[in-house]
């Protein structure tokens, strides 16, 4: 699978959801820190830039390490395996997963304008099914943003 979408996002946020299952996230300082918020099978990504034109490349398999600007892995559930992409703007698109557990890598790149400001960022998402659930999240690539010295898992 590798699917390419373009859309609009606001309020520096992207969603990733299993859709027959609540979508139950609450946002500390902590979370903002990290570059996420994230439940068993929902997760916020908080966005290198507040607003901007997003270019979705969504993979099935594994991440590979390119020239991110940000990169974050979490354990994502889905139960139902109709995974749900949107933020408070854009609508949203819906892929089709095996049922299961995933790390789910969000990685970041500005390719257009700052990391303050509007722009053009790539958002490539890698959903890696695995037979056993991660157990935890972690920061792969920190930009000046992400402070968070430990990971908050709820």
């Amino acid at each position: 699978m590798n699917i390419e979408h373009e859309f609009t996002f606001s309020h520096s946020i992207v969603f990733v959801f299993d859709e027959a299952a609540q979508r139950d996230l609450e946002f500390e300082d902590a979370h903002f820190q990290q570059g996420f918020a994230r439940a068993d099978t929902s997760v916020a990504f908080f966005m290198l830039v507040p607003w901007a034109l997003a270019k979705l490349n969504i993979s099935d398999g594994a991440y590979h390490a390119q020239d991110y600007d940000r990169v974050v892995q979490v354990p994502l559930y889905m139960p139902s395996g109709s995974c749900r992409i949107q933020g408070p703007e854009f609508d949203g698109t819906t892929i089709k997963l095996e049922q299961g557990h995933y790390k789910l890598t969000c990685a970041q790149r500005v390719i257009e304008g700052e990391l303050v400001g509007k722009g053009l960022v790539a958002l490539d998402l890698f959903f890696e099914r695995l037979s056993e659930p991660l157990t935890s999240s972690s920061i792969l690539v920190r930009d000046p943003e992400l402070i968070a010295e430990v990971i908050h898992e709820g």
